[in-house]
């Protein structure tokens, strides 16, 4: 079944009662199929809802009461459709006593859930699919006069993306997709020594594709660091995406030297997850 048709399925399933759309039948005649919809379940939960070109669900965000928001996500998007979890969770806000936010990595989206000051929220952002679709143009409707539906992403200025700004994966629409991640070659010397070890390298990908600002965390002996370095800048990716346009993003990769099949050794990359 297709997320987008289970989502609509489990809203109606879990709420009991259906759902008031923020985008009525007469708008949408006349918006045609809309890449946003908000509904509101109760006077507690509101769900807003993302699609992609495809008209596949790419990001839903459940807001309001905290524990009402978790288990309504929770029915919204059960374990299952999640895939395996990808490692323990990223707290993405220092410890405090006003708030908590923490990531949770599984194979087919991040799960970012919010508590504590301002509105709390349990969000899902699906991997592989582009949130950066643009609202189809807007016809002049029949009933209605001009000026009376008026596109809003633009005149608010500050929640467009910022081109200079470095993002981390979480603050972005759709966080970037990486197409190749080499592994460092071997020296010589790491071939003769058999030195196992591991490093982490900081990186930023830019919208125009390359890579820039790594920093090195720790090190690798027998001239692996600078291999590792190497492999870094050949990094392939698709640019993360903000309010439909291409921003920088900050990622940790782990290279790691490793004894293999055979008892030979050989090198590994692997994209960790960052924190802010």
């Amino acid at each position: 079944m297709k997320i987008s048709t289970l989502l609509l399925s489990l809203i109606l399933f879990a709420s009991g009662t259906s759902l008031e759309a923020q985008t009525p039948g007469h708008l949408r005649r006349v918006l045609g199929n809309p890449t946003t919809e908000v509904f509101y379940v109760n006077s507690d939960i509101s769900v807003t809802v993302n699609y992609d070109s495809h008209r596949r669900v790419c990001d839903i965000k459940v807001a309001g009461n905290y524990l009402s928001a978790v288990r309504f996500a929770d029915v919204l998007v059960p374990v299952g459709v999640r895939g395996r979890q990808l490692g323990p969770p990223v707290s993405l806000i220092p410890a405090m006593d006003c708030c908590e936010s923490w990531a949770y990595e599984y194979e087919k989206l991040t799960l970012a859930i919010s508590s504590g000051t301002g509105q709390p929220a349990v969000r899902f952002v699906f991997k592989d699919r582009d949130c950066s679709v643009k609202q189809p143009p807007l016809r002049q409707p029949e009933r209605f006069s001009q000026g009376a539906i008026t596109p809003v992403a633009s005149a608010n200025k500050e929640n467009s993306a910022d081109r200079n700004r470095i993002y981390n994966k979480y603050e972005t629409t759709q966080p970037a997709v990486i197409l190749d991640l080499p592994a460092p070659e071997l020296t010589p010397e790491a071939i003769a020594r058999q030195e196992p070890g591991e490093m982490i390298i900081g990186a930023v990908l830019t919208p125009s594709g390359e890579v820039k600002d790594i920093v090195l965390m720790g090190s690798l002996k027998n001239g692996m660091a600078d291999r590792s370095v190497i492999a870094a800048r050949k990094i392939k990716f698709k640019p993360a995406i903000l309010d439909g346009k291409p921003v920088s993003q900050r990622i940790l990769i782990k290279y790691s030297i490793q004894k293999c099949a055979g008892d030979r050794m050989c090198t590994l990359a692997v994209e960790i997850l960052d924190r802010p």
